[in-house]
């Protein structure tokens, strides 16, 4: 199952609101709604992931719930970069998939946390980027 996964820092009040609305209306589900932090999931379901058993999701649903409380934290560190809009989606489902094949795999384990901290990065890049051009 690929998973859409929307990671946006630092939002005002009003912009807030504007988010969860739109969020709302698409049927996103929030994995965090605090401050000035969201992250939203959309589940892309396909034909063939509805016949499979429920318990590769238990796993994932598990390893998902360790994934968002370290991306919580990391994203804590960043208030200082302003807005950010960040697209975790194929960060977290390669994690999810590493998580599947290799149980033995730690949630801290450096790789899991190195793909987070990149894709936030690249954010703050491109916004910076996108300052320089105008």
């Amino acid at each position: 199952m690929e998973n859409k996964y929307l990671l946006l820092i630092n939002l005002e009040k009003q912009t807030k609101k504007i988010y969860e609305e739109k969020f709302k209306k698409e049927n996103y589900s929030f994995l965090i709604n605090k401050d000035n932090i969201i992250l939203v999931k959309k589940e892309v379901i396909k034909n063939e992931e509805k016949i499979k058993g429920k318990i590769k999701q238990d796993v994932k649903n598990n390893s998902e719930e360790i994934i968002v409380r370290y991306i919580e934290s990391i994203s804590r560190r960043y208030n200082n970069y302003g807005f950010l809009y960040i697209n975790l989606t194929k960060e977290i489902n390669n994690i999810l998939k590493d998580l599947e094949k290799h149980k033995k795999i730690r949630v801290a384990d450096q790789r899991i946390t190195w793909r987070i901290r990149q894709a936030m990065l690249k954010a703050i890049v491109d916004k910076e980027k996108n300052k320089n051009k105008v």
